[in-house]
C-alpha cells in the first residue's frame, strides 16, 4: 500500500477500510464545516463533532476493481450479502448510469 492509497480487507469478521488522511495529494480529507484541515501540519489535530471525512471512493482502476467493489466482494464471500442483493445493486447501478 503507497502511503496516500486506501486499503480494504476483511479482518476479525468486519469490512475494514483504511483511510490515509496525511497525503496532501490523498483522496481522503478532513473537512470541518466544509473547509479542508491540513491534518499532516497539526501535530496536535483532534477531531470534532463538526469534523468528518471527505473519500473519493474509486470503483475501477485499470479493469480491476477497487475499494467499492472490494468490499462488495468481500460481503458477497463472507455472506454478509446474497447473490440477489449483489445483482439487486448490480441493477441499480446500471440504472443510475443511464442518467449520466
Amino acid at each position: 500500500m503507497a502511503n496516500n492509497d486506501v486499503e480494504i480487507k476483511f479482518e476479525n469478521g468486519k469490512i475494514k477500510c483504511i483511510l490515509p488522511l496525511t497525503q496532501p495529494t490523498g483522496r481522503v480529507r478532513v473537512k470541518r464545516n466544509d473547509m479542508p484541515i491540513a491534518v499532516r501540519k497539526n501535530n496536535n489535530f483532534k477531531f470534532d463533532l463538526n469534523d468528518y471525512l471527505e473519500w473519493q471512493i474509486s470503483y475501477k482502476k485499470n479493469n480491476n476493481i477497487v475499494e467499492v467493489g472490494k468490499m462488495l466482494e468481500f460481503a458477497y464471500r463472507e455472506g454478509i450479502i446474497s447473490k440477489d442483493e449483489l445483482e439487486d445493486i448490480e441493477k441499480y447501478i446500471k440504472n443510475i448510469d443511464k442518467f449520466f
